[in-house]
């Protein structure tokens, strides 16, 4: 490896931490490439095309421009494309996602593009359960509204759905500006508003370097800031060191030159290390994001002291959601048909957000649910949820895992444990952070560790040592040490 570990990392962290703004900011986009779905078995360009080499009677590891060998092979066939099309659709009509796409799927993101005639992406998004996936592979689909909130899929070079149709051969990408160019519109419209994520790209596609030229010549030094993704070249993938050298001389080179259209290069040490980098970039974004459950705070005693702690209740609440604000995190809040706590977690954020004279709107630092109370209507003779009776929870609950990387638990007297602790058990990399000194459900989820149904990060059981009771004297040093357990949690390596 020419390249040091040091400075691979340093190329990783910057992009980690530029793309992560973009998803809060909402203007991160992806384009995919054939290597991103070669882990799904789908041929590269140089294996699908290969069946044509040998009707032509031409070596085909002396082949370098497969595009020109697909020309050849339709004006051998006297412009007959059924062969090539059934050579796509076999090649990749009975694949199925993998492990990177179904990551980029479950991302903050609402536009992605790509070159590849598979439907792996469109696969991803649904099993994500992106809201409204919508697809865009001919010309008459662009003018075709979506709706609001859509994640829109753009195939530029077609679909397999309509194979016939691929853009595959050289005349067919010669005259793409004339065939396709409300495609290259719409892509300048978006490299130049948008921040990509190129990913499985080689940057031969003469399409998307057309495009990126005019966008140079258009914008200048104001052109938006792109990432592509490259493995660093090894020497083990050589058997010659002259081809070795000569490969490392071409990726600076190509390192370089997408510096003109403002795209760094994220370097990884193997092809493995990409899904990592996914991960981490995903952690990154979710950790910044917070979902509250709570509910109402109830203590046993005379009117007056049951006043007094519920006033100390929406006290802690109002603290906790101005200072998690304060330090940059996005509150998610499930707001029930029957109000209390949530108020004043909310008056809290609010607070917070005129204090700091902000410009961006509300929606960055702050969204909500309003559902239906859980009921014992909604539970069986086993303490277990029904689903068929009770779907907009679930519903409610699946956004959690989509979007947010901590869970914080506060009072909720009145909520049921079993639902929250069979949904927990399913949360995957979700942190769980029960405020045990706010007792309802909070304390119950939080001694359910004792039985090892959920882990629990060993700051969190070390702040709930700490306070195990919520009182007048230590509100502010609770709210304090939610927020350092929630930094330390962030801090750790989720990969």
């Amino acid at each position: 490896m020419y390249l040091d570990k040091a400075y691979i990392r340093h190329t990783q962290k910057l992009f980690i931490n530029d793309f992560t703004n973009a998803m809060t900011m909402g203007f991160a986009a992806v384009f995919a490439g054939a290597g991103l779905s070669m882990d799904s078995n789908v041929p590269s360009w140089k294996d699908l095309v290969k069946p044509f080499s040998k009707e032509l009677r031409l070596n085909h590891n002396e082949i370098n421009d497969y595009i020109e060998l697909a020309q050849f092979y339709v004006n051998n066939r006297k412009k007959n494309r059924n062969k090539i099309t059934e050579r796509i659709i076999k090649s990749i009509s009975k694949t199925s996602p993998n492990s990177k796409h179904e990551i980029i799927a479950s991302l903050p993101i609402k536009t992605y593009w790509t070159t590849n005639y598979d439907n792996l992406i469109e696969m991803s998004l649904i099993k994500a359960k992106k809201a409204h996936v919508s697809v865009k592979h001919m010309t008459q689909h662009l003018v075709e509204p979506s709706p609001f909130g859509s994640t829109i899929v753009y195939k530029m070079h077609g679909d397999i759905s309509n194979a016939s149709k691929a853009i595959i051969t050289k005349d067919d990408y010669e005259n793409y500006h004339k065939t396709h160019q409300e495609f290259l519109n719409h892509l300048e419209g978006d490299l130049a508003t948008k921040m990509f994520l190129f990913i499985g790209f080689s940057f031969n596609d003469p399409n998307l370097d057309y495009t990126l030229s005019r966008i140079r010549q258009s914008y200048k030094e104001n052109q938006r800031n792109h990432y592509c993704i490259q493995r660093v070249v090894s020497k083990t993938d050589f058997k010659k060191d002259k081809d070795f050298h000569h490969a490392i001389q071409h990726q600076k080179l190509t390192i370089d030159y997408l510096k003109h259209y403002n795209i760094d290069t994220v370097l990884v040490e193997d092809f493995k290390d990409i899904e990592k980098l996914l991960l981490e970039l995903r952690w990154n974004y979710r950790k910044k994001n917070i979902y509250i459950i709570t509910g109402e705070a109830v203590k046993k005693g005379t009117p007056k002291s049951k006043a007094k702690y519920k006033d100390l209740a929406y006290r802690f609440s109002f603290k906790l959601g101005k200072s998690l604000v304060a330090n940059g995190y996005k509150i998610h809040i499930e707001l029930p048909d029957d109000l209390g706590i949530e108020t004043a977690m909310i008056s809290g954020v609010v607070k917070q957000f005129t204090l700091s004279k902000s410009y961006q709107n509300i929606d960055a630092i702050l969204s909500f649910e309003v559902k239906e109370g859980l009921k014992k209507k909604h539970i069986d003779s086993n303490k277990k949820l029904i689903p068929s009776k009770f779907k907009p929870w679930i519903d409610i609950r699946n956004k959690i895992i989509e979007e947010c990387g901590i869970l914080i638990y506060i009072f909720g007297d009145k909520l049921f444990p079993e639902p929250e602790i069979d949904f927990l058990e399913q949360c995957g990399d979700v942190q769980i952070i029960p405020v045990e000194a706010t007792k309802g459900i909070a304390e119950k989820i939080y001694l359910s560790h004792k039985s090892k149904k959920i882990k629990y990060s060993s700051h969190v059981i070390k702040m709930n040592k700490q306070y195990s009771e919520l009182n007048s004297k230590n509100l502010k040093p609770i709210v304090k040490a939610v927020v350092e357990t929630i930094k330390l949690i962030s801090n750790e390596s989720r990969i």
